[in-house]
């Protein structure tokens, strides 16, 4: 995963989780344990731990076999823990991925 700061001050992020959902359904979670430290006006790039949801998975894959799907609607949740906020930080992205790119 990619995260950028904007800010012109660090952040420090203790631990962050996220989910994935496709169609609606979702088909990963996943949690970043190690801390980390996005520094101000840049960019890091760090590993993240996921797993795949085995009904969200099978959810999906009902749902493309049954229609002729020419794009596939994604959903990123994301939960960052910032060591200096008593509140986690919610991130959510949303878009369509075009299945003729791919």
């Amino acid at each position: 995963m990619q995260l950028i700061n904007p800010n012109n001050s660090q952040i420090d992020i203790e631990g962050s989780s996220f989910r994935l959902y496709l169609e609606n359904s979702r088909v990963a979670v996943g949690v970043i344990e190690a801390p980390f430290v996005v520094p101000a006006l840049s960019q890091s790039v760090f590993k993240a731990q996921c797993t795949g949801d085995l009904i969200g998975g099978a959810s999906l894959f009902h749902k493309l076999v049954h229609t002729n799907a020419q794009a596939i609607e994604y959903q990123l949740e994301v939960t960052l823990h910032e060591s200096s906020r008593f509140m986690p930080i919610r991130v959510q992205r949303e878009g369509v991925v075009n299945l003729s790119d791919i």
